[in-house]
């Protein structure tokens, strides 16, 4: 039985068999000149695309996502919280990447895309909330947004 995907040329016309090991080098051949065509798109990409290494890390203990507003103008915000309830700062929600997700060892980690540098935060509880006003605003009140420790900015 003979393989053309596998055959090199001519040796199918002339009614021979190839060998393993033939098959064996135009399989080779063909699945590194596969590899390599790939490997210049990614390469080719990468030199044109803007690659960020900067990786802004933070530990929070509670995200909250806040969903508020009246049925039909609903907002979200995500909101990141110390030990002791206060916000330290806050994202709207933009991205489904945003909301931690279990690492297995009763963390849970988020890593997407901020402000065009990648960030990570990791926690200890993440709340879904729902209220009628901005908990955000209601509690800038009580300690003004540039009194805050905020995420890194690095």
């Amino acid at each position: 039985m003979k393989e053309s995907l596998t055959t090199p040329e001519g040796l199918e016309d002339e009614g021979v068999e190839p060998s393993p090991e033939t098959r064996r080098c135009a399989l080779m051949k063909i699945v590194s000149g596969t590899v390599a065509l790939l490997m210049t798109d990614v390469l080719r990409e990468n030199a044109q695309a803007k690659i960020n290494t900067d990786i802004r890390t933070d530990f929070i203990a509670t995200v909250e996502i806040n969903s508020f507003g009246e049925p039909g103008s609903v907002r979200h915000a995500i909101l990141y919280r110390d030990d002791d309830g206060s916000i330290v700062d806050w994202r709207w929600y933009s991205d489904p990447k945003q909301i931690p997700q279990p690492l297995g060892d009763g963390r849970n980690i988020a890593v997407w895309e901020d402000q065009g540098m990648s960030r990570t935060v990791l926690c200890w509880t993440v709340r879904f909330t729902r209220t009628r006003d901005d908990r955000e605003l209601t509690e800038r009140a009580l300690l003004p947004e540039h009194q805050r420790r905020k995420l890194s900015q690095k």
